[in-house]
């Protein structure tokens, strides 16, 4: 008798741990569930990503170590849910970043107290402070509007993060890069649609004439050479050269129509490069626009192509010359050393028309055949950089105006990627033209409602039922 009776209280014993142990796992499933709900844990779904920070984003977040404050116009309750999600991946990317949501009636005294002066303060419009530098953008601009065939204005790009992120690399690292554009040899001078562009983006932009300078100044990001017309003296190579080997960077647009240009040749041979001879005529038809040397070049996946190689855009070279390597056995010891990228290329149809004067666009004998590189990146060993693009005139208005931008993004992208200031950017806007998923708010809570109640409680009643049985047998 006193057997049964020491089985049957550690048959309760069990039942009771066992009863103690499920109901232990279910209190765990459920205030695991209500902590990840209040911590507002998410999966970027959306096909371009919406609300995920680029890398560039979060490599800048990464490095913060000064602090900064994100004033959003409007409560959080009010605020865009798209606009909210994004402002919180900056906030949980550094503990240096602070996010604070203001009514209505703090706007004038929040953006007032950092000398800003904003007439039409719009919700969910930001300001980002630190210390004494700040950075005001309105939410008007946060998105990139089409005039479709539909004959009515399309939201076609969120552009938030990259205004963000610039803003915050601008108050983080307020001192400005300098690009340079060399003058006295016909070089073609900068559009103001790309001095306004690269000043926006907080650069200052100047001239440099070498024959009243020493050297090339100790401030200058990026040096620009834009087509020059005549041969750059051999000296004034010097300097370049001299710049180039302490690490500095170049960014190189040739004139196709100018035949002979040696010195730079002399230049690009320093890099395992040289120019081939002619303009370049394409007879693929999907690689050029009305005319046969007004070129559509293939883009490559790079980083500073990825997004126009995405979103599917076209640059224009109106007359192109293309680059090529020179052969393994002229190459230097510096030259070996370099590594290439290839950003813009033509097709295998295309063809150098040697004879600039030949009115005849087929293919002639002295003719070339590709394809060509039309656009080349290089790193050489000391950690300069350079660009070589063989076309001069892919900026000018109605060009720019044709490719839809694309030509000014592939410019402007290429200068960030030479500038290697701190905190330097290339970061696409994201595509709204694609269809994205919505989850509407009622099935919003009745997922709420299964995960965080109905299969704890599922779980317990299966565990009340199987202790049950069990107490039976």
């Amino acid at each position: 008798m006193a057997n049964n009776d020491n089985t049957n209280q550690i048959r309760r014993k069990k039942k009771l741990v066992l009863a103690a142990s499920l109901l232990m796992v279910i209190c765990l499933v459920i205030a695991a569930n209500i902590y990840l709900t209040c911590q507002d844990y998410s999966v970027d779904l959306s096909e371009d990503q919406i609300y995920t920070l680029s890398d560039a984003s979060r490599n800048l977040l990464q490095g913060l170590d000064r602090d900064v404050t994100i004033y959003v116009m409007g409560t959080r309750q009010e605020s865009d849910p798209v606009y909210r999600k994004i402002l919180g991946e900056y906030a949980a990317g550094s503990d240096h970043i602070s996010l604070v949501y203001c009514p209505r009636d703090s706007w004038d005294h929040v953006t007032g107290d950092h000398g800003v002066r904003e007439t039409n303060i719009e919700k969910d419009s930001i300001l980002l402070v630190s210390g004494d530098q700040s950075r005001f953008i309105s939410s008007s601009d946060y998105v990139i509007y089409d005039y479709s065939d539909n004959h009515s204005y399309e939201a076609r790009e969120l552009v938030l993060e990259q205004l963000a992120t610039e803003a915050l690399r601008d108050i983080i690292y307020p001192e400005k890069a300098v690009i340079y554009f060399l003058q006295g040899h016909g070089e073609k001078e900068p559009g103001s649609i790309l001095i306004n562009v690269l000043e926006e983006k907080g650069y200052q932009v100047s001239f440099l004439d070498l024959a009243v300078r020493d050297q090339v100044p100790e401030d200058c990001s990026v040096l620009v050479i834009n087509g020059p017309v005549k041969n750059l003296d051999n000296w004034e190579l010097i300097k370049i050269k001299a710049y180039m080997d302490l690490g500095g960077k170049l960014d190189l647009f040739l004139d196709p129509a100018v035949e002979k240009q040696t010195s730079m040749d002399k230049l690009l041979a320093g890099y395992g490069l040289k120019l081939q001879k002619g303009v370049v005529v394409e007879k693929n038809p999907d690689y050029f626009s009305r005319y046969e040397i007004y070129l559509i070049p293939e883009i490559q996946d790079t980083e500073i192509t990825a997004g126009l190689k995405r979103d599917g855009d076209r640059i224009i070279l109106p007359a192109a010359r293309a680059i090529t390597t020179v052969p393994e056995n002229e190459m230097t010891a510096d030259s070996q050393g370099c590594s290439l990228v290839l950003y813009l290329a033509s097709s295998k149809e295309a063809y150098a028309k040697v004879d600039l004067e030949s009115s005849n666009t087929d293919k002639e004998k002295k003719d070339i055949g590709g394809p060509f590189a039309l656009s080349l990146g290089v790193d050489d060993q000391t950690g300069g950089r350079l660009i070589v693009t063989g076309c001069v005139n892919m900026l000018e208005e109605n060009v720019n105006r044709a490719s839809g931008g694309a030509n000014l993004e592939f410019v402007v992208n290429g200068l960030e990627y030479l500038s290697s200031r701190e905190g330097s950017l290339v970061i696409p806007g994201r595509d709204l033209t694609r269809d994205s998923g919505l989850v509407p708010a009622f099935d919003q809570k009745m997922i709420l409602a299964l995960l965080v109640f109905l299969l704890p409680a599922l779980l317990l009643g299966v565990g009340i039922v199987l202790v049950t049985r069990r107490k039976r047998q």
